[in-house]
């Protein structure tokens, strides 16, 4: 899946250090992001003192966690809102959003993914970001780092920008801080650090890779091109709440179409796993030749279609439209598509599926005339025709 919103974060360009230190809980206008610079109340100190720079590979938590609070506190209630690339203000409710002076980092919460909220993510300018993993196929993202908790992933696979659709937040100036949820940040020159000290664990993210402080130790998953964890030597912890993709089953289908351009068909995420779970949000989707190889499809959300929360038993199924267009005229082989590929919402595995023929036997063959898919959120399963 090719979103044009990546190309900033995945490839070769010179980038600010991002420093994440701790294991943290996770009506529009027309406006411009502003760097918020006057403080809050002042800066609040640690029993350690704080170092002259940033913390270095190998500097204990405390020192950290002092660097931090030698910043200037800036009001946070000035990040709860976001800009889109048109000028669009987005009103974030409880979820903090800002962004580097330099805009090479990105970062925003996502409380309003709940039951099943991923903490704070940013989109960094990398020079060398993780590479995809060999087994993974989709839209790779080197430079997106999620953070939720107790774990740490750098790279993954996001069929959509997930919370970064709202936009860009606030600047937040060198030298300030920030506290949000479990998190307290600091921006400086030299990159973010973050940190939480109930939870006693840090790691440092720049253009030369990652090194982990506290309760962070190296991990492997199949979701992140580099993984550490707390108190874990090889998984992350386990998300029960959301719908994984490796608990659902993907089904395709489009029906008797009213226009010979304008099409619709249908995808449907069963649940296979012996617990209830939930899907939040719009799939990412790309299709596949009769090979199997992606088209290189752009996923564009529909408007006008709240997502709400789908809470799946064993068994029960959520479905969500997709339209294109198609030439109408037929199309070559090379660009024939016979079969989706899905990233449920909040994953990074990708599923697939021959697109069946409502109405008749076999897959189907389209042939989209533009590069665009534009995707509804996920929905109840009952909602799409059946056979």
């Amino acid at each position: 899946m090719r979103l044009h919103r990546w190309a900033r974060y995945g490839i070769g360009t010179a980038v600010i250090p991002l420093l994440l230190t701790g294991c943290g809980p996770s009506g529009s206008n027309v406006a411009t992001p502003t760097a918020v610079t006057s403080p809050a109340s002042g800066a609040a100190t640690s029993g350690t003192a704080a170092p002259a720079t940033a913390p270095a590979a190998g500097a204990p938590l405390s020192a950290v966690i002092a660097w931090i609070h030698a910043g200037t506190t800036v009001d946070v209630s000035k990040f709860h809102t976001a800009t889109t690339s048109d000028g669009t203000l987005n009103d974030l409710g409880p979820d903090v959003a800002f962004v580097s002076p330099t805009k090479k980092i990105e970062c925003m919460t996502d409380d309003r993914a709940a039951p099943s909220p991923t903490g704070l993510s940013c989109l960094v300018q990398m020079d060398n970001p993780p590479a995809r993993p060999d087994d993974n196929h989709g839209n790779w993202v080197g430079g997106w780092v999620d953070f939720p908790g107790s774990t740490l992933g750098i790279g993954s696979l996001h069929g959509d920008p997930g919370q970064f659709t709202s936009g860009t937040g606030n600047t937040l100036a060198y030298g300030s801080r920030i506290t949000f949820g479990g998190y307290d940040c600091r921006m400086d020159s030299s990159g973010l650090v973050c940190a939480d000290q109930t939870a006693g664990s840090g790691v440092q993210v720049s253009s030369g890779g990652a090194v982990p402080f506290g309760c962070l130790s190296k991990a492997t998953t199949p979701e992140h091109g580099i993984s550490y964890a707390c108190g874990a030597a090889s998984t992350t912890t386990i998300d029960t709440a959301r719908c994984h993709s490796g608990d659902l089953a993907l089904d395709a289908l489009i029906g008797a179409q009213g226009s010979t351009t304008s099409q619709t068909f249908y995808i449907r995420l069963t649940n296979t796993s012996t617990q209830a779970c939930t899907l939040l949000g719009y799939p990412g989707a790309d299709l596949l030749d009769h090979n199997g190889h992606p088209l290189g499809m752009t996923s564009a959300h529909s408007s006008g279609n709240d997502p709400s929360a789908q809470t799946l038993s064993p068994n029960a199924a959520s479905a969500a439209a997709i339209r294109f267009t198609d030439t109408g005229t037929g199309c070559p082989d090379s660009s024939r598509a016979a079969g989706v590929q899905i990233i449920p919402p909040d994953e990074t595995q990708p599923l697939s599926a021959t697109i069946r023929n409502l109405y008749g036997n076999g897959a189907a063959a389209l042939c989209p005339a533009s590069l665009t898919l534009t995707v509804d959120p996920m929905t109840d399963g009952n909602t799409i025709p059946h056979r």
